[in-house]
């Protein structure tokens, strides 16, 4: 799921929880769900072995889907609802990408053996979808903005 995404549910989490580390911890869990949704991402334009590996085509995608991530994270700041709870889940929500970021990035690099099992269960969980349904994910990821923007908007 793109990080754009994980940033509005978080936003839309730490919106209705009061305590940003309850809103942390449920951003977190959030980003599990969202990412066992069938989605499109730019995995999705890869064969299913290649996923997982990032080339420079994906460190593209995925700067340009963090800078606009950090540009609604600025957009929000001025906004009545923003709160810590609503930064806090805007972290809790790409936590689980940041940290395994760089495991991607250096396929090489060994994953450190108290979160080897978590790595191994984000990457198990992905809803990623094959090319000839980029559109289903792609609704399934613009309605999970939408229906998140309308919430934290309430």
């Amino acid at each position: 799921m793109l990080t754009i995404v994980h940033v509005i549910v978080g936003a839309a989490i730490g919106k209705f929880v009061l305590s940003w580390p309850i809103a942390l911890a449920l951003a977190v869990g959030s980003h599990f769900v969202l990412d066992a949704l069938p989605h499109a991402d730019p995995g999705t334009l890869k064969p299913q072995s290649e996923r997982g590996s990032m080339n420079l085509t994906d460190l593209v995608l995925a700067s340009i889907d963090l800078a606009v991530a950090f540009g609604i994270l600025l957009l929000l700041v001025g906004h009545p609802n923003y709160t810590a709870s609503v930064f806090a889940g805007m972290v809790g929500g790409i936590l689980p990408d940041v940290t395994s970021g760089g495991f991607h990035l250096f396929p090489t690099l060994k994953t450190p053996r108290p979160t080897a099992w978590l790595f191994r269960f984000h990457r198990g969980i992905q809803g990623t979808v094959d090319k000839k349904d980029w559109l289903q994910g792609s609704l399934v990821e613009f309605g999970v903005a939408v229906l998140s923007i309308i919430l934290f908007l309430l």
